[in-house]
């Protein structure tokens, strides 16, 4: 078994993983001071489901929260995925048209600000316009209805509405969104679709001064994109979120791994499971996935709880947990074939019956992992583990549990 050598180690690449990797390897102006950073992970977590809105109109007041926020901002701008907002004030139209608050959104979505089109729907119209928003949708994705989505705009926010239908053709047959969003990437085809959106939805842009579509205007070149379209119908374009699986989650994830690869040196163990751990006087030494030892003088556990696969649930703690009769209590020592757990460090678990988003391991008071009644001195959790269930939990937690982890390595300078 070969064995690896770094001084933080984060295990899992979902939202929070990734963010304690990029501030776990930002610490130091200097590229050639900056901590050794690997993440290992099976996958991008739950990245492919994500819409790519941060909270829910809420922000923390706390120094870390803000911290969080402003280191998110500032890395994902350098990654070539901006994102805005941060006061609390947006407020996009939803894939059902019902308004929803995020903190952040990415670029391409936050043009849909209600505020903002109604304000621009109350102001001077242009010759020819009327106050409204088109709705556009294609015909290969069957989940995007625009015109529910239309008529729930309308209905919710006054806004008058108008909504099309355009067919990507064959290409596009399978009406899957990642397919879609790759054929935007493609520059060639972009440009034929461009000058046949401009044909067909030129004059209806050009009433309503906004137009929708749904968020798979590519998975690299997305901003281009938005911006070419706004060119040709010479109004506003932006995307509305999607459901679940979503392009802005991979675009997210994409963007983000090539920035920390390419200028932060981070490197990636993709496609491996973590399966075990090595620990001795109260410490890590190094976690395993079975072929590689990864050794590191801190770890950041962000394996997303139940969800991620980052704690085990055996089919029969699902029964005990449902009360099925007969089922044993799931928690109980005797009953080891009926218990959550959590499988590379056999850490504390806790959780609440079947609302498995609040299940999650133990830690201390500074978020260290608890295994064996203490915490461990250099173990940080983040994200759906410490039931961090939003995208704003995640990013807080993780942006925190790097701050340790360098701190665990000596190299954190001020704690978050």
């Amino acid at each position: 078994m070969r064995t690896l050598r770094y001084d933080v180690v984060v295990i899992g690449a979902g939202l929070a993983g990734l963010v304690a990797a990029a501030r776990a390897s930002s610490a130091h102006p200097v590229a050639a001071d900056r901590a050794r950073v690997a993440l290992v992970a099976r996958s991008s977590g739950n990245l492919n489901l994500w819409s790519g809105l941060v909270g829910a109109g809420r922000r923390s007041r706390s120094r870390p929260g803000v911290g969080a926020i402003e280191f998110f901002l500032d890395f994902t701008a350098r990654a070539g995925l901006p994102y805005a907002g941060g006061d609390g004030r947006l407020e996009l139209f939803s894939p059902s048209g019902q308004p929803v608050r995020p903190l952040l959104a990415p670029a391409t979505m936050a043009g849909g600000d209600k505020v903002g089109l109604l304000a621009e729907n109350r102001g001077p119209l242009r010759r020819g316009s009327s106050p409204g928003l088109l709705v556009t949708g294609f015909t290969e994705l069957t989940d995007y209805p625009s015109g529910l989505i239309a008529a729930t705009i309308t209905q919710t926010a006054g806004l008058e509405t108008e909504h099309r239908s355009l067919s990507l053709g064959p290409p596009a047959v399978s009406g899957l969104a990642t397919r879609v969003a790759g054929l935007f990437d493609d520059q060639t085809w972009f440009r034929d679709f461009t000058e046949s959106a401009a044909r067909l939805l030129g004059p209806e842009a050009t009433r309503t001064g906004a137009v929708a579509f749904p968020p798979v205007l590519g998975l690299v070149r997305s901003s281009e994109n938005v911006a070419a379209l706004e060119k040709a119908l010479r109004c506003r374009v932006f995307e509305l979120p999607a459901l679940p699986p979503s392009v802005p989650g991979q675009r997210f994830a994409r963007f983000w791994r090539h920035r920390l690869e390419s200028a932060h040196g981070v490197q990636f163990h993709a496609g491996q499971v973590v399966v075990g751990a090595r620990l001795a006087d109260n410490r890590c030494l190094w976690v395993e996935d079975g072929r590689t030892r990864y050794e590191a003088r801190a770890f950041v556990l962000a394996t997303g709880g139940v969800a991620g696969g980052g704690l085990t649930v055996p089919p029969q703690a699902f029964f005990a947990q449902a009360g099925v009769a007969g089922v044993p209590n799931p928690q109980r020592p005797a009953d080891p074939d009926t218990r959550v757990t959590e499988p590379i460090f056999g850490a504390e678990v806790a959780g609440e019956g079947l609302d498995w988003a609040k299940w999650g391991v133990r830690t201390g008071r500074d978020g260290r992992l608890r295994v064996g009644g203490r915490p461990l001195a250099n173990v940080f959790v983040a994200g759906w583990q410490l039931g961090a269930t939003d995208a704003l939990g995640s990013i807080e937690s993780a942006w925190r549990a790097a701050g340790e982890a360098l701190q665990a390595t000596g190299r954190g300078g001020e704690r978050p």
